[in-house]
């Protein structure tokens, strides 16, 4: 199970951490399920993501750009901020599917994005 984080830029750890809570509550699955965080390498720095992989002592792991370009994934929804500025669909949602996959479209969004105190967070899963 990978959690897909996309943020405003200088994000709290604590605004990340709430934001994952709530997403995995609504999914009625504990935080320790968590295989693995995925961002895109545009908030590869983001201190408040960073810390809260660190917290949660769940590895982070980066997808490029290019990566995320190449998805073809009809169910991600689209950021028309994040198009306009990356030329990317989203952030979570092809992060969490992209490190979730093991095989060519392998993967599925198991919680779409939600967007809380400057976080956006998905839940993907490989099949």
């Amino acid at each position: 199970m990978v959690v897909g984080i996309g943020s405003r830029a200088n994000i709290k750890k604590e605004n990340v951490l709430n934001a994952i809570k709530i997403a995995m509550h609504n999914l009625k699955i504990p935080i320790g399920r968590i295989d693995a965080i995925a961002t895109a390498e545009i908030k590869a720095n983001e201190e408040g993501i960073l810390k809260t992989a660190k917290h949660l002592k769940i590895p982070l792991k980066i997808v490029s750009l290019n990566e995320i370009r190449k998805l073809n994934n009809k169910t991600i929804s689209d950021s028309d901020f994040v198009k306009d500025k990356f030329n990317i669909p989203g952030v979570a949602e092809p992060s969490a599917l992209i490190i979730a996959n093991k095989n060519e479209n392998n993967s599925k969004l198991i919680h779409k994005k939600i967007a809380i105190d400057g976080v956006t967070v998905a839940v993907a899963v490989s099949n």
